[in-house]
């Protein structure tokens, strides 16, 4: 008998040394750029927001039943939710491979199968292409909503300032302004527009607008937050709000703060090394109901100033909820204490030195985990 020796050659004449040459390819191919903390993210934040997208189309008022069948009404009930998202062209081919998928499975042709692929992959794709296409305008929404930004923030004499912004999403509803004023002072403005996305952006827009036309005849954070309130009023749609903190800071150092529904400033005072917190009373933008007949009133009576003195080598630092509520992977916030010890422990010399090491802290602190907000800081940092 004699024995064949091992064939280099797979069965359909194809080289195995081709073969894993190819499979090695694809390999690499679908792990290109691969992370543990892509994954991570992948279950914590993507499932849990998708989940969340599909769970607001679905019914809400069901009653309760067994865990085994709430699982199964849920399940159903997000692949309805999800096929409402559908155009209805490619609802119909997507039925159409869940259709030929099924009529193989139960001893259909094979071609079916291969049928089906397509269908899927053809749906995928042009999803995805819708995605790319959304993205880059998006990219082109962001580059004009940076160009609003000022490039070089004015700032009194003897003072710096640096800011920094960084949208959770393509587009935020942060924004930060230094609007000069009269007598060499300066408005350090920050505000949020609830939510995020073009809307958001879009309102932010019409602030930052509003506010620079107003500055020229008043330059008090208090009757500008007022008139800022009422020319909004009934222009936010429902559900929108505005929170803002606006400093106007003097030349010889005096910081006038306003604000409304913002988590305000914080006071480095280098003479004693302490952290004061500046958060005068000030409901947020947008809450009164429009045609109030004593709603300028009811606005004037909530929003309150507060008054301090930067000491040299004293810095004020304006930020955003998105700092506070900055996230690590296992859910823990950054909070304010953590943000005043820094201040405290590492007194810096200027104002960009003070802005560096606040990010640097931030981003050790979530360890990769994405931003649930937009994370916007202004430091304002007297010689």
């Amino acid at each position: 008998m004699l024995w064949e020796l091992p064939s280099s050659h797979h069965p359909h004449g194809i080289p195995n040394s081709a073969m894993g040459t190819a499979m090695r390819q694809l390999v690499d191919l679908f792990s290109k750029g691969i992370s543990t903390i892509q994954f991570e993210r992948f279950v914590r934040q993507e499932i849990p927001g998708a989940y969340s997208f599909y769970r607001r189309a679905m019914r809400q008022n069901e009653q309760p039943v067994g865990r085994i069948r709430s699982a199964m009404r849920v399940t159903w009930y997000i692949f309805l939710a999800f096929l409402e998202k559908l155009t209805p062209v490619r609802r119909v081919l997507y039925g159409a491979a869940i259709v030929l998928f099924i009529l193989w499975w139960t001893d259909g042709p094979t071609s079916y199968s291969f049928y089906a692929f397509v269908l899927l992959n053809l749906l995928l794709a042009m999803e995805v292409a819708d995605k790319l296409v959304t993205k880059n305008e998006l990219v082109v929404a962001r580059e004009i909503q940076l160009s609003l930004l000022p490039q070089s923030p004015a700032c009194p004499a003897g003072c710096d300032i640096a800011a920094y912004s960084e949208v959770a999403n393509s587009v935020g509803g942060d924004y930060y302004d230094a609007i000069q004023v009269r007598n060499g002072s300066v408005l350090y403005i920050l505000a949020d527009v609830s939510g995020k996305g073009i809307p958001a952006a879009l309102y932010t827009a019409t602030v930052q607008t509003a506010l620079r036309l107003f500055a020229a005849e008043i330059d008090q954070p208090r009757e500008l937050l007022v008139r800022l309130d009422a020319y909004l009023r009934g222009q936010l749609r429902k559900a929108y709000f505005l929170t803002i903190v606006i400093a106007r800071v003097d030349a010889d150092g005096t910081v006038t703060v306003c604000r409304a529904g913002h988590p305000g400033a914080l006071w480095y005072r280098s003479s004693d090394k302490t952290v004061q917190p500046i958060r005068p009373q000030g409901a947020a933008i947008g809450l009164i109901v429009p045609g109030d007949a004593s709603a300028e009133k009811t606005v004037r009576s909530t929003l309150m100033e507060e008054v301090v003195v930067m000491g040299h080598r004293d810095a004020l630092v304006l930020l955003s909820d998105g700092l506070l509520e900055a996230t690590n992977m296992e859910g823990g916030e950054y909070g304010e204490p953590r943000l005043s010890g820094l201040l405290k422990a590492f007194p810096a010399s200027t104002a960009e030195e003070w802005k560096e090491r606040i990010l640097a802290d931030v981003l050790q602190f979530r360890k990769g985990a994405d931003l649930r907000d937009d994370l916007t800081v202004v430091v304002v940092h007297r010689a």
